[in-house]
């Protein structure tokens, strides 16, 4: 039996609020949604402030450049896939979902076990829609450089 007397103390709130981590990280699941819904450099971008937050500042500047990467090939991809060429256009459609399936994947490696060490703290997580927000600004962004090719890529006809 455990002599209650001699037993060590619980830690105070104070000690409690000290250890308790005072920024927020995004979900996994936040960052795959932002992947699919604006594209990987959306969610590159939150595995990048993530990792900047976790203190692992190398880490994060190669997952924003690694995503960016990815990004950048999908859209050379698409600016020169012929658009006649049905099997190329279903390759362009499962490219886009791969890049999901792999930034989720490094997710779960990666940052899975960090958020969850980080909540089990008593760390918070950021707001899915701050997530959401950068999604759209990632889907705004896709569509605005694939304006741009299509602009500089079809000739121009004088009337």
């Amino acid at each position: 039996m455990t002599d209650l007397l001699n037993a060590p103390p619980s830690p105070s709130s104070e000690v409690l609020r000290a250890s308790t981590p005072r920024f927020k990280l995004f979900s996994a699941r936040s960052i795959v949604l932002a992947t699919f819904v604006g594209s990987p450099l959306a969610g590159g971008y939150l595995l990048w402030r993530n990792s900047s937050r976790l203190g692992n500042t190398s880490r994060a500047w190669n997952e924003l450049a690694v995503t960016a990467l990815g990004t950048l090939g999908m859209l050379l991809f698409a600016a020169t896939t012929d658009d006649s060429n049905a099997l190329a256009k279903a390759f362009g459609h499962v490219s886009a979902l791969i890049g999901v399936f792999i930034v989720a994947f490094y997710t779960g490696k990666t940052q899975t076990p960090a958020i969850t060490a980080h909540t089990q703290a008593g760390g918070e997580l950021e707001s899915g829609w701050k997530s959401f927000g950068v999604a759209v600004a990632g889907l705004i962004a896709m569509m605005f450089v694939v304006f741009l090719l299509v602009a500089a890529t079809t000739p121009s006809y004088e009337l």
